[in-house]
């Protein structure tokens, strides 16, 4: 279904490999039978994060009973020294490459201080090959998290997650599910390149700023319904089947370019600006003042495709603001006219006084010029005279 950029690089590192993510995992990789792992690594991925918390931030985590307020607190400087000599322990006995040789020759231990903490403004697991599956549900995350170029064998939960900053799934491959319901993106997210072989889920989750699935590729279900986009582009992604279901998209929405293999729900989807679907639907395509698509429009048919429809039923553009920016465009196009208009008429007023000038001008000037001459033939007469 499409093909991807692809990187060229060696034997990417394992997730056991990766400082970041083994202070994410602190207690351990969760399971479905072990819970309380997943609480553990939560709560200390927030106490060592700790001072990166705004207050609704930590509100929510006792509020929601996510953590108790009692045991969210920082680490205590005793306790970071500890934890920094253990990862450095860890991630030896993992077998990752943590020393290096000086300009000496000498082997020179790895400043773990700088993991700790550039964790507050970068959590770096880009270019790994994660194994085992990744459960981040409910993790607050206050920095960049990039995931770049990783692949991921098993299933991914990033359910209730937070991510306050960008955030980076681009040219991933996710063999298994991607779940992130009712997660919050609140910068820049990108998923460009990625192929998704299981179901995603993104149900109820919300992009507060610039989402990117360029080129995607979804080679089984794709649930979106619920979701809010404040900027969505979707152009040239390849679906299976998707449901963007009473999905809210605010101001821009780009599905151009896209393969829809089966019916797309956008049943009860709210778009406050026209979306932008020229290249999916027949020309004739038409939007009523106040509802788009009122009956179910057919693909355009494409080459090697199969002609399914879309479900638009009940799906509203709501014009208002829509409606201004367009009314908006046409009065500043109307004052351009009139501007060009009042400087053309001005333009020729001012041809046609100089025209008057020019010819007045010229008028007293063949007058002088015959009276000059005329008093010349005169002086010329005198001369002779005498």
């Amino acid at each position: 279904m499409g093909e991807n950029r692809k990187k060229t690089w060696g034997h990417p590192p394992y997730e056991s490999h990766r400082p970041d993510y083994l202070l994410l995992t602190w207690y351990g990789k969760p399971t479905g039978n072990n819970p309380e792992v997943l609480r553990q690594n939560r709560l200390f991925w927030h106490r060592l994060i700790y001072r990166r918390l705004t207050v609704d931030d930590i509100s929510y985590l006792v509020d929601e009973k996510i953590h108790d307020a009692i045991e969210l607190k920082p680490f205590s400087d005793i306790e970071l020294a500890d934890i920094k000599e253990e990862l450095y322990e860890r991630l030896e006995s993992n077998g990752a490459k943590i020393n290096y040789k000086n300009k000496q020759g000498e082997v020179v231990r790895c400043k773990v201080n700088g993991w700790l903490d550039g964790i507050e403004l970068k959590i770096d697991c880009s270019t790994t090959i994660f194994e085992d599956g990744i459960n981040l549900s409910y993790f607050i995350f206050p920095c960049f998290v990039d995931f770049t170029f990783s692949h991921f064998a098993k299933p991914v939960d990033l359910t209730g997650a937070r991510f306050l900053r960008n955030t980076a799934f681009e040219e991933c491959y996710f063999e298994k599910t991607l779940t992130c319901l009712n997660t919050s993106f609140g910068d820049f997210t990108y998923f460009n390149y990625s192929n998704y072989l299981d179901v995603i889920d993104f149900s109820g989750a919300s992009f507060f700023n610039q989402l990117e699935f360029y080129k995607s590729n979804f080679h089984d279900s794709a649930n979106f319904e619920n979701a809010y986009f404040a900027y969505a582009n979707f152009e040239y992604c390849n679906f299976n089947k998707t449901n963007f279901h009473q999905a809210t998209f605010k101001n821009y929405a780009n599905f151009c370019g896209c393969l829809f293999e089966f019916k797309a729900d956008f049943t009860k989807a709210v778009f406050i600006n026209k979306p932008h679907f020229d290249s999916l639907f027949q020309d004739d395509c038409a939007y009523d003042d106040h509802i788009a698509y009122l009956q179910t429009i057919p693909l355009k048919n494409e080459v090697g495709s199969k002609n399914y429809s879309f479900n638009f039923k009940g799906a509203q553009l709501d014009f208002e603001k829509y409606e201004l920016d367009e009314k908006r465009e046409l009065m500043q196009e109307k004052e351009r006219l009139l501007i060009a208009a009042d400087l053309n008429e001005n333009y020729e007023k001012y041809k046609k006084k100089e025209r008057w000038k020019n010819s007045i001008e010229q008028f007293f000037l063949s007058k002088a010029l015959k009276i000059l001459a005329f008093i010349a033939v005169l002086w010329l007469i005198g001369r002779l005279v005498d």
